[in-house]
């Protein structure tokens, strides 16, 4: 039996999946390889909101968090 583990990330506001344009992925084999493309493609990880969890922010629903 082989068991895989595989990271992905999705915006907290719309549910947006994270795709890296670079590699055609959307599937990472280590947690902190998908925050740092995420991040590369303008995406805010961990940002505190206002009832102090943290959300996942893909670069339009930041933009939107932004500029209301």
């Amino acid at each position: 039996m082989t068991i895989d583990v595989n990271y992905s990330l999705r915006c907290t506001d719309c549910n947006n999946g994270f795709f890296e344009h670079g590699t055609g992925s959307w599937v990472f084999d280590d947690k902190q390889e998908v925050i740092d493309a995420a991040k590369r493609q303008g995406w805010s990880i961990a940002e505190e909101v206002f009832s102090g969890s943290k959300w996942d922010f893909c670069p339009r629903c930041l933009e939107k968090r932004r500029h209301p």
